[in-house]
């Protein structure tokens, strides 16, 4: 794992505990990765059930690969779910579409 993956994983995951306690410590997280103008945005759609699966395997750090083991989906599959939580969430990596689901209180 590269450390760089395994920052990100633990960041994810420090937030998703967050987010149980109360949603509003997760907030602030989620604009620090939020670009100008995005903190203000309309709330993201609801997600699918396999997105929902999805973005709960993003906070724990997990790749596209172990996702697909994971959820026996294949790789492709996974890279789609994860272009579309990207695009809903208004981010531009997955950690961020982590961070912006926590403020918003959305996902596993």
């Amino acid at each position: 794992m590269r450390p760089y993956q395994e920052q990100s994983g633990a960041l994810c995951r420090f937030v998703s505990s967050l987010q149980r306690i109360t949603p509003s410590c997760a907030r602030p997280f989620a604009c620090c990765f939020a670009t100008r103008g995005e903190a203000e945005r309309e709330p993201a759609p609801a997600l699918t059930a396999r997105e929902d699966s999805v973005i709960a395997c993003l906070a724990r750090g997990l790749s596209n690969a172990v996702i697909t083991a994971e959820l026996g989906i294949r790789t492709a599959t996974v890279r789609s779910h994860v272009s579309h939580l990207m695009a809903k969430l208004g981010a531009t990596n997955r950690t961020q579409a982590v961070f912006n689901a926590a403020a918003l209180g959305i996902g596993s």
